[in-house]
Formats: C-alpha cells, sequence, structure tokens
C-alpha cells in the first residue's frame, strides 16, 4: 500500500493540472497537510517544509517536462557510451500514473466544498492511462485505490456500481465514502 501515499511527485502532478494560481496552491498544500497527513508518504510527514520543498521541485519540472524528456536519449546515449545500461522503462511502474488520477479525485473532493463529485466515461479513464481492457490485475489495483482513498463508483442515479462489469461506454461518477 505504500506506493498509494502522496508523494511529492504525485501532489506537484494533481497541483499542475488543476491550473491554480500560487495561492491556491499553498491553500491546498496546507489542506493536504492538515487534513490528509496520513496519506501523505511517511518520509516527509514529519517535516512539513520538506514536503513543500520538494512538491515545487517536482512542479517545476513538470512545468518544463518536454525540453527535459526531449534529452533522455542523450542520456541514454552517454550511458551507453560509459558502458552502463539505462531503461526508461526501470523508471515507470505499473500502474504509476492511475493512482495519480484517484489521489487527484480524493484532494479534488475533499478541498472543493462546492462539488461532491468527478464524473469520467470509464472508456476514457481507460484511454487516458493506456488501457485497452480491464485485465484482473488492473481491476484489483483500482479496486485497492477505491478502497484506500475512500471512494466510491456510481452510475447515473446514484447507483452503485462495480467498475469490472459496467459498460465501458458508462459515465462513471466517483463520489468520496464517509
Amino acid at each position: 500500500m505504500r506506493e498509494l501515499y502522496y508523494t511529492p511527485l504525485d501532489l506537484a502532478v494533481i497541483l499542475k493540472s488543476m491550473d491554480l494560481t500560487p495561492q491556491e496552491q499553498g491553500r491546498i498544500m496546507d489542506f493536504v497537510w492538515e487534513k490528509e497527513r496520513a496519506f501523505i508518504d511517511p518520509n516527509y510527514r514529519e517535516r512539513k517544509s520538506l514536503l513543500y520543498q520538494k512538491v515545487m521541485y517536482w512542479y517545476y519540472y513538470l512545468l518544463d517536462k518536454a525540453a527535459i524528456d526531449a534529452e533522455f536519449p542523450m542520456v541514454q546515449r552517454d550511458v551507453w557510451l560509459a558502458q552502463g545500461t539505462l531503461d526508461k522503462n526501470d523508471y515507470l511502474s505499473d500502474f504509476s500514473e492511475l493512482d495519480t488520477f484517484f489521489k487527484s479525485i480524493r484532494i479534488r473532493l475533499l478541498y472543493n466544498e462546492k462539488r461532491k463529485y468527478v464524473r469520467i466515461k470509464l472508456s476514457s479513464l481507460l484511454k487516458q492511462y493506456g488501457y485497452q481492457r480491464r485485465s484482473p490485475k488492473l481491476m484489483e489495483y483500482i479496486s485497492r485505490c477505491l478502497l484506500f482513498y475512500h471512494l466510491q463508483p456510481y452510475l447515473r442515479g446514484e447507483e452503485k456500481c462495480n467498475l469490472s462489469v459496467i459498460s465501458r461506454d458508462a459515465i462513471v461518477i466517483f463520489r468520496e465514502v464517509f
């Protein structure tokens, strides 16, 4: 379950996706520190300044990510010339971006008092993260995320649903479970 905790990179991705002013970003970080500390990576739970510093490091990295990523082939070449190995897949986890989606939902639902749901088409969610089908491993991971972040998927009309069996074209509404 450790991979489900909010990391500085996760928080930076969430802040960047929300397109907020620096003041609003600060309020969300304060909110996460005060209300969501149990969900923060244990390495950052005791030092607020360290968490903020790391989040801002990743935030500014993401602002210029395209330029940095464009340099990756040159880094690979340099490693190869030094007779080392570097495989970009070593830096990716199976569901690394998908858990950020659920972290983002939780923060948005808790922080935004006006809107208490997030709605997305199931096929769009899967496509957004590069999945063609709902494998048992993927669905198990999504179930773990939903349980960990206290989220419940619904169909229209407040009907609870199981993401494994509903139509890919269904609109899924995520709400916090109290």
